[in-house]
This record gives structure tokens, C-alpha cells and sequence, in this order.
């Protein structure tokens, strides 16, 4: 703890204090949109399953302030270059849609898919290049109210399905799948 003559800066605090800091701030912030910064507030998660039921890929999203924001986007590096990813986020560009959204965002590193993105309509809006080695993040968007309704994921009958309701397992599945591929190629750098 380090202090001034007025006051103390805490590297450490407790989680009620941590607590009462994200309070102050999600107070604040739902003052200045009047009410509306967590707003619509559903999470969509959408989880590809193969034939056997195997997670091979998913989305996670979630929203704020009228925006949804590409969370968590993987799929197996075998089903990739397939049309899943497009499938995923088609599927989860639709539903943000239905719930009021009016734009979607992502944020990916040079190393994972700013040019998959771009090829699913998403428009570069920055490059971040303050990483290590020359990594570089980029975040894209997209308006949904462009969005044209009568783009559907590919069909037929070897497609795998894709779930809308997946148990906490399947989730986790898909955050473990990027973390594998976020240590391959971040940890490579270093």
C-alpha cells in the first residue's frame, strides 16, 4: 500500500472492497445511459456438436449497451476452413439481432482470424501494436441492422448441428479449445 497525504492506493484489497468499487462504477455507468448500459443483457452461447454429440466448436457472446461482442470463437482445428465459424457467427448475429442489437464487435489478435472476420463482413475499425514480439490486436465490427436476414448457414445432411442451449461443460470445452490455440501461437512469440 502506498500512500499520499490524502490517500492510499491498496494493490491488495479485500473482495468486499473490490465489490464495492465494480458497485460505484456499474452505478455510475447506468446513470450515464439512463439505465441502459447492460442493456440487453443476455449472453448467447451456441456450441457445434459432430455426429457422436463431441464438441468440435462454439461462440460465446454477451451484450452491452446495445452492442453484442464476439467473446469466444473456436473451432477444431480439423473442422476448420469448413464454414463453421461463419455458420457460429451467423447464428449468433441473427439471435443479437432478434434481442435489439445494432452491432457486433470483436477483438482478435494477428494470430487468430482479423481476416476470417473481415470475410464475414466485420469492418476494421483499429490495430492495436503494443504486444510482444510484433503481436497485434485488432477489433472489428459490424452493423446488424445491415444485415441480410436470408444469409442462413450452409444445410444438409453432413453438417454438424449447432445447439443454442449448451450445458456448462460444453462451454468450457470451448473456452479450453481457444486456450490451446491461444498457447500455441501466443507462447511461441516469447
Amino acid at each position: 500500500m502506498s500512500k499520499s497525504n490524502r490517500y492510499a492506493v491498496v494493490s491488495d484489497p479485500t473482495d468486499e472492497e473490490v465489490k464495492k468499487f465494480q458497485q460505484g462504477l456499474e452505478s455510475y455507468n447506468m446513470e450515464k445511459t439512463n439505465r441502459e448500459f447492460d442493456s440487453p443483457q443476455p449472453w448467447h452461447n451456441l456450441i457445434l456438436k459432430n455426429k457422436e454429440g463431441e464438441v468440435i466448436g462454439g461462440i460465446l457472446t454477451s451484450t452491452l449497451y446495445w452492442t453484442q461482442y464476439l467473446e469466444v470463437l473456436w473451432v477444431d482445428e480439423k473442422h476448420r476452413g469448413l464454414g463453421y465459424g461463419r455458420d457460429l457467427v451467423i447464428e449468433a448475429q441473427k439471435l443479437a439481432k432478434e434481442i435489439g442489437c445494432i452491432s457486433s464487435h470483436v477483438y482478435t489478435f494477428s494470430w487468430q482470424a482479423p481476416e476470417f472476420y473481415q470475410a464475414v463482413g466485420y469492418d476494421l475499425i483499429v490495430t492495436y501494436d503494443g504486444y510482444h514480439s510484433g503481436i497485434k490486436e485488432h477489433v472489428l465490427m459490424t452493423r446488424l441492422d445491415s444485415l441480410d436476414d436470408r444469409i442462413t448457414p450452409k444445410a444438409g445432411p453432413d453438417r454438424f448441428a449447432i445447439t443454442s442451449d449448451p450445458s456448462e461443460e460444453e462451454i468450457k470445452t470451448v473456452r479450453a479449445g481457444l486456450g490451446r490455440n491461444f498457447d500455441k501461437h501466443a507462447k511461441k512469440n516469447f
